[in-house]
């Protein structure tokens, strides 16, 4: 490239028409009552965002099972007054107590032993575990809630 009189590169210079700046600025407007929309959405849509409940856990599950464990406490952990409670409703009570101190693992261990415990019990289909087939499947039924999904 040839240098200039001033022994300078050349310089590239553009000419701006009236034409030219009318797009521009007419693209680069907008509407005021648009703007305030969008931004009220926006900050609608993050208000909502952080009160939802996004944890994984299934709420009607958790329901199901603190519903499962109040009927177990009230129909199969007492035992008739002057009498030992037998071995399943310890076993229960075991498992009510670490649920409540938050050892989960400990709970879920008891009631698969209980559930161990009616599956043995099929044998003698007159009495069951609990006294009756009935009831010994409506605590089947209540623990299989309590054992059923993650912990």
């Amino acid at each position: 490239m040839p240098l200039g009189a001033d022994g300078k590169l050349p310089e590239l210079r553009l000419k701006e028409t009236p034409e030219d700046q009318a797009p521009d600025q007419q693209s680069r407007s907008f509407n005021p009552f648009l703007l305030l929309v969008v931004v009220c959405l926006s900050l609608g849509l993050s208000v909502v965002l952080i009160f939802l409940d996004v944890s994984p856990g299934n709420p009607s599950l958790e329901q199901k099972r603190q519903k499962a464990r109040e009927i177990i406490d009230a129909e199969y952990t007492a035992s008739p007054e002057n009498k030992e409670p037998e071995r399943y409703q310890q076993y229960l009570r075991e498992a009510l107590i670490a649920h409540f101190h938050g050892d989960y693992r400990k709970e879920r261990q008891y009631y698969q032993k209980v559930l161990d415990m009616l599956r043995a019990e099929r044998l003698d289909p007159a009495r069951g575990l609990t006294g009756s087939p009935a009831r010994d499947r409506r605590l089947e039924e209540q623990l299989t809630i309590l054992l059923s999904g993650s912990p």
